[in-house]
């Protein structure tokens, strides 16, 4: 539960509402409820005609506190990733685009199967002002 600026509870998805991704900012820091297709789709990504064979890795869509990207649930071949793909902090190693240039990697990704996101952290987690994390 929230506190407004006079200390009193209130729900956070009453005062600032979920947008299209699930998710909104509180206390600043923006953060997700649920998986969002909406905004890095389930599905791999089809073109045109003549690139109807190539699918795409999802989106960046968060760092971890660690300074692991976060991705969506595609993975390299356009393919979801299960968790049999990744390793125990749902995360794995391939080639990604970073930084506007393709390297190869550690990286999470977040899927439909439990924990669904990050289950440990693979590097050592860092102090972020206004975080709450030490």
């Amino acid at each position: 539960m929230a506190t407004d600026a006079e200390d009193r509870p209130v729900d956070p998805n009453a005062a600032l509402p979920l947008d299209r991704c699930w998710g909104h900012p509180y206390d600043t820091q923006y953060h997700y409820h649920g998986p969002s297709q909406t905004c890095f789709g389930s599905k791999p990504f089809r073109g045109s005609a003549s690139t109807r064979s190539r699918s795409r890795h999802s989106p960046l869509v968060g760092y971890a506190i660690d300074g692991f990207g976060i991705f969506g649930p595609r993975g390299e071949d356009g393919k979801i990733v299960r968790n049999r793909d990744l390793d125990v902090c749902h995360g794995h190693t391939h080639a990604i685009t970073w930084d506007g240039k393709k390297v190869v990697m550690y990286h999470y990704h977040l899927n439909g199967e439990y924990p669904y996101s990050i289950g440990c952290f693979r590097g050592k987690p860092m102090t972020v002002p206004g975080s709450g994390w030490h």
